[in-house]
């Protein structure tokens, strides 16, 4: 995955150390409201949103932000 990452930077954002997800597709970002702090990316045409691991937070949180 890290070689695809590189390679597909503008097109794709790892969100977990096994996923990366297309940018065209992110919808918004969610934290879970009850136990932990999890966060949630929701996907475009999906009913299931994605982990995001605290790691890549960070960096999820700025493309979204970059993005609006």
């Amino acid at each position: 995955l890290k070689t695809l990452e590189e390679d597909f930077a503008p097109w794709f954002l790892r969100i977990h150390r096994k996923a990366l997800v297309a940018t065209r597709f992110i919808a918004s970002l969610e934290r879970e409201r009850h136990g932990e702090q999890h966060h949630w990316l929701k996907v475009k045409h999906s009913p299931n949103p994605l982990p995001v691991s605290r790691r890549r937070l960070a960096e999820v949180r700025r493309f979204i932000t970059d993005q609006n």
